[in-house]
């Protein structure tokens, strides 16, 4: 022992003498200079010494030490070891030694006497903290606080300054001075929060406050120790102080628990959870307010005051409603009503739950996922039970209803339970929005329906049983729910008004085809299935009638006979209206032989079946397929001869074969109809078109004997007109004389205009005459020709020239005639003299025809004029003589020469002139006869022979 502190001085003596040696330094070595030597290092732990050793080692020391240092150094080293010894044995129980005064007292002792022999020493502050110590764990604490005191005062800024401050405080709070032990904890608050006597000295001052009734200052100070132990450290979202309190230390977390239960009691003293509230707004919201609500109300919980801590849970609600854990303070709430037994609060405050934290209230759509799986299981209780509260009361007041009598009751129970229905309606359908993929959602679409259907919200009641029906895999009652919506959209359809139809019927269908398209196993099925098709065909939606009526003729089992019928009828009319002609008449042919043979309905359907086949015939004939058209016309007359249509399609027919050029059968058809139906608005038109087909078929008897038949009924009209006309030219046509005639002289008498037509049957008539010899009536007709054109005026046309022409030509060559018959004979004068006059008439007779300047017979006429003048000086030449000798005779025939020659020159002059129409183009039989009457009259220059002379092209 003696060695170890001899070596410990040697060292402190070293130290020093190192400090005041005079000696040079020594340059410092280098790197080369140094030289390591590799030495063994021992291992071997020195021997450890007992404080009590290590104390009395220290005591003998400072008995042999002179050194003032030195002294002063070994007392606070032996102060500081007689403490830690008296620590020792305090905590091991050691017995004290008879007669001792306690463990500590010297410790007291030996810092009493360092203090006095050195009172300024750098050790004299913590020698004073450690007699502080040593007589308040000696039970001194009047010395105690006085020593903290002195400590202060001398050494105000001590590393020991907030354990001071609190120590006094300790003491001061002992004594019962609280306002003094405030001051001295609020000092170590004010040092800081790094004191490890921060935590500890603001709980006494909270205390401290109490004690004086200084609730709100009490108040303060634990929520400083809150601060400290429960910062709010978190730089985004929310601290979780209950987390933070299960991380603290044990003593630590004692200290918070028994805080946060006196700041309970403090606020239960004043206005409950409003205090809390109150307290806040004051120093600030904090984190951990929820733990003071939780204190507060298990407080009044612990005390049966159950109004009041639902109410404190209420009030951290009202406070803080978004705070993750405000959905448990408000099921806290809730379940002290029922812990109190306050029904009828219970359930509006799950309804107020459900509209705070529901998926409709104000934050479900903000929070992060941890408050909604906090909030998520009560919401899934309480709407649950919300609903099924709602849904069984208005089925209670909708049984009441048949017990009212009085209309007014009735009308208020009706309302209410209308608007309970409603109201599980809203709690069902927030549990399935809010838990989509919960087991018992399912059930819940259909109870949702149910309400709706109930409350009379039939749009909403469909889509709802629809969604189960046609949405849900694992819906149990999914084909009651697809008929309960029809059924809905049956009560909705007597509701809604008029713009509202079209879409509701869409709906509706859909509906019932989802229905039969999912459920055709389900009994109703074929209920629906033939409704549908009933409805579909009302609203002329006949492709989705068709196809639905088809498929309840295919349905299997097959259904029954009426059912069928109606479906086979409804698919024959929706064919029949998508012009599926053809499908319709063997849709129609089925509905016939399903209809019994009584059935007042079959004249009907075998209408339907010739109009089907009718509309394949049109639709024929407007492609221009006229001989299946034909055919189509002639299977109604034939399948369907007693319908009405059949009168239409026999004329058609006919129609369809003239088409064809098939006259004889047109015509077959034609007389037929006529025949059979003489009074039909259609047989009016038979006789024109018999009369066209008669004269296709070149049967020109008939057709002329149909027109005269049409012209006897229609004498005073343009139809009569033609008719007659016509028909008078086929019997021409034809060689009947006999007939044409007739028609001819009737139409010549009866219609003088149009021009054109009255001059042909009157040159007819001429004509017919002319081959009968009858030459005074044929005369009477040339005649009206010629007047006809003379007063036809702006109606004359060439051909009524040209038939004057020739009827005038007819009456010259009369006059020609007459003139070629009169002989001269003697008296030459008197014969000469009627000569004359006929001359003059036949001249003027031909002047009338060349007058019409038609070719063919002005040449005619100007041939006959010259002929005239020829045949006048032939006739002079050759007249009878009268008796005298043969020099009168002589002289006389000089004399009848010199009266013939003009003639003859005249009769030249006439012929050139014909003959000079050559030059224009004009070279008929009455020109190339003048030309050859000129060789005789005028021989010289008319009788020479042509002299043709070859020329040869040929180039030598």
């Amino acid at each position: 022992m003696k060695a170890n502190l001899l070596l410990l001085c040697a060292g402190w003596l070293v130290t020093a003498c190192s400090w005041h040696s005079a000696e040079p330094p020594k340059p410092k070595a280098t790197l080369a200079s140094v030289q390591l030597k590799m030495t063994a290092l021992k291992h071997d732990p020195l021997p450890a010494l007992s404080l009590r050793e290590l104390r009395d080692g220290y005591a003998r020391l400072q008995q042999q030490v002179t050194d003032p240092v030195l002294a002063q150094s070994i007392s606070v080293r032996l102060a500081d070891l007689e403490i830690l010894l008296a620590e020792q044995h305090q905590e091991q129980g050691t017995p004290t030694q008879k007669g001792s005064d306690g463990y500590f007292q010297r410790a007291i002792n030996q810092y009493q006497s360092l203090l006095a022999q050195h009172p300024d020493n750098q050790h004299s502050a913590e020698s004073l903290y450690q007699l502080a110590k040593a007589y308040e764990l000696q039970g001194q604490m009047d010395n105690s606080y006085l020593t903290l005191d002195k400590l202060l005062r001398e050494y105000p800024h001590n590393v020991y300054q907030s354990e001071v401050y609190f120590r006094k405080g300790e003491i001061l709070y002992n004594r019962g001075d609280y306002d003094q032990a405030i001051a001295a904890y609020q000092q170590v608050l004010e040092l800081g929060d790094n004191s490890p006597y921060y935590l500890t000295a603001a709980y006494m001052l909270g205390w401290a406050n109490f004690k004086l009734d200084r609730q709100q200052q009490a108040l303060v100070a634990f929520t400083a120790l809150l601060d400290y132990s429960l910062p709010d450290d978190s730089l985004v979202g929310e601290v979780d102080s209950q987390q933070q309190m299960a991380q603290l230390g044990a003593g630590q977390r004692q200290l918070v628990n028994d805080t946060l239960r006196i700041m309970a009691l403090l606020f239960s003293y004043q206005q409950g959870a409003a205090s809390i509230a109150g307290h806040f707004a004051s120093v600030g919201e904090r984190h951990y307010e929820s733990l003071l609500y939780q204190q507060l109300g298990q407080l009044y919980l612990n005390d049966d005051r159950f109004r009041d801590s639902a109410d404190v849970f209420a009030g951290f609600v009202q406070q803080h409603p978004q705070h993750s854990q405000a959905p448990l303070f408000f099921v806290k709430q809730i379940d002290t009503y029922i812990l109190g037994k306050f029904p009828t609060l219970v359930l509006p405050a799950k309804q107020r739950f459900v509209q705070l934290y529901g998926i409709q209230g104000p934050y479900w759509a903000n929070w992060p996922i941890e408050s909604k799986d906090i909030a998520g299981p009560y919401l899934h209780q309480y709407l649950t039970e919300l609903a099924q509260y709602q849904h069984s009361l208005a089925q209670a007041k909708k049984q009441m209803l048949s017990t009212v009598d009085n209309e007014q009751l009735k009308l208020q129970t009706r309302q209410q339970y209308v608007q309970a229905f409603r109201q599980a309606a809203s709690w069902y359908r927030e549990f399935i929005q809010t838990f989509a993929d919960d087991a018992q959602t399912t059930e819940n679409w259909f109870l949702l329906a149910e309400a709706l259907y109930e409350a009379g919200d039939y749009s909403q009641a469909i889509d709802a049983y629809e969604h189960y029906a046609y949405q849900l895999p694992q819906a149990k009652k999914a084909a009651e729910a697809g008929y309960a919506a029809i059924l809905a959209y049956q009560q909705w359809g007597s509701v809604i008004d008029d713009s509202q139809t079209t879409g509701w019927q869409d709906k509706q269908l859909d509906s019932q085809i989802a229905f039969i398209m999912n459920f055709g196993e389900d009994p109703r099925a074929v209920a629906v299935l033939h409704d549908l098709v009933q409805q579909l065909f009302y609203l002329q939606r006949y492709q989705q009638a068709a196809y639905y009526a088809q498929m309840m003729i295919d349905w299997l089992p097959a259904v029954e006979q009426q059912r069928r019928l109606d479906s086979t009828l409804v698919l024959a009319h929706s064919q029949f209206a998508l012009e599926r002609y053809g499908l319709a008449e063997a849709s129609y042919q089925q509905v016939l032989a399903l209809l019994p043979l009584s059935d007042p309905r079959k004249a009907d359907m075998s209408e339907r079946l010739a109009a089907s086949i009718y509309k394949q015939a049109e639709i024929s004939q407007q492609q221009g397929y006229f001989p299946a058209a034909a055919g189509h016309f002639l299977r109604i007359v034939q399948t369907t001869p007693d319908t009405s249509i059949r009168v239409t399609a026999q004329y058609d027919l006919a129609n369809a074969l003239i088409e064809l050029r098939d006259w004889s059968q047109a015509a077959k058809w034609l007389e037929d109809f006529r025949q059979r139906f003489p009074r039909h608005q259609l047989t009016a038109s038979i006789d024109d078109k018999l009369i066209d087909v008669y004269q296709q078929d070149q049967q020109w008897a008939k057709a002329a004997s149909e027109l005269e038949k049409m012209w006897r009924a229609n004498q005073d009209n343009e139809t009569g007109r033609q008719a007659l006309y016509v028909a008078a030219q086929y019997y021409h046509q034809i060689g009947q004389r006999d007939r044409a005639l007739p028609l001819y002289r009737e139409y010549a008498h009866r219609y003088p205009a149009p021009l054109a037509e009255a001059n042909e049957a009157r040159w007819q008539m001429s004509e017919y005459y002319l081959a009968s010899n009858a030459a005074s009536k044929r005369r009477y007709w040339l005649n009206k020709l010629i007047q006809a054109h003379a007063q036809a005026g702006n109606s004359a046309s060439e051909r009524s020239r040209y038939l004057a022409a020739r009827s005038s030509l007819v009456l010259a060559d009369d006059a020609l005639a007459l003139f070629n018959s009169i002989k001269l004979t003697l008296p030459l004068d008197q014969s000469l003299q009627r000569k004359n006059n006929a001359l003059d008439k036949a001249l003027a007779a031909y002047q009338q025809t060349a007058s019409y300047k038609v070719a063919e017979f002005s040449t005619a006429a100007t041939y006959h004029q010259g002929q005239i003048y020829a045949r006048l000086a032939k006739d002079l030449l050759a007249s009878e003589r009268p008796k005298l000798n043969a020099l009168e005779l002589e002289q006389y025939g000089f004399l009848l020469e010199e009266q013939a020659y003009p003639f003859e020159d005249k009769a030249i002059e006439i012929m050139e002139f014909n003959t000079r129409l050559s030059w224009q183009g004009i070279y008929d039989q009455w020109v190339k006869q003048s030309f050859h009457d000129l060789e005789t009259l005028l021989p010289t220059r008319y009788a020479k022979q042509e002299l043709i002379e070859e020329v040869s092209d040929e180039i030598f």
